[in-house]
């Protein structure tokens, strides 16, 4: 599908400036669960929070793709 640049609404620009710092945050939060997961010793912990954990973990993997993507798209087609 080809990309139209057009102007971007006030609310895609609003967008637009939040997210590299959705982003950002998004990425800490994943760096930490990631360590968190990364040490043997988290494991001895209950087995509810490690699964609560890793289901965190994934599910701030693909919150940001959606917001790279997002991003992508919106600098993309911007004019």
């Amino acid at each position: 599908k080809e990309l139209v640049r057009r102007k971007l609404s006030n609310k895609e620009e609003a967008e637009l400036r939040r997210l590299p710092e959705q982003i950002e945050k998004l990425e800490n939060e994943h760096e930490k669960l990631y360590e968190l997961l990364a040490d043997l010793g988290f494991y001895q912990r209950d087995p509810k929070e490690v699964e609560k954990t890793r289901l965190r973990a994934e599910a701030i993997a693909e919150e940001l793709l959606r917001a790279y993507a997002r991003w992508e798209y919106l600098e993309n087609s911007q004019e």
